[in-house]
């Protein structure tokens, strides 16, 4: 039962240090942000600079209402999320 129980971990810490291997570098690029003035208008620059043809411009829209309605009610943490979604959307391809 003990070789099991230790081929187990091994075969565990195995797969841990593959997966910190592969995953991809520009992932340590975006930094979670808070939410503040700064990072609001950082996020509505993405969105702005979004062409109007890309689908993901709608999404980002919202998404910074949505911050801006959590910032009134006090609601950091909510306000934190959908200023980081749009952060990581200009990270990434445009929708088609």
């Amino acid at each position: 039962m003990k070789n099991v129980f230790q081929n187990l971990v091994l075969s565990a810490a195995a797969l841990a240090i593959i997966v910190f291997a592969v995953a991809p570098a520009s992932a340590a690029k975006v930094k979670a942000v808070g939410c503040s003035a700064d990072s609001i208008a950082k996020a509505a620059s993405i969105v702005d600079g979004l062409p109007d043809t890309d689908a993901n411009k709608l999404v980002g829209h919202k998404e910074m209402t949505d911050a801006n309605q959590a910032l009134v009610n006090g609601k950091m943490g909510e306000c934190a999320m959908h200023v980081n979604k749009v952060m990581h959307m200009g990270m990434t391809k445009p929708a088609s």
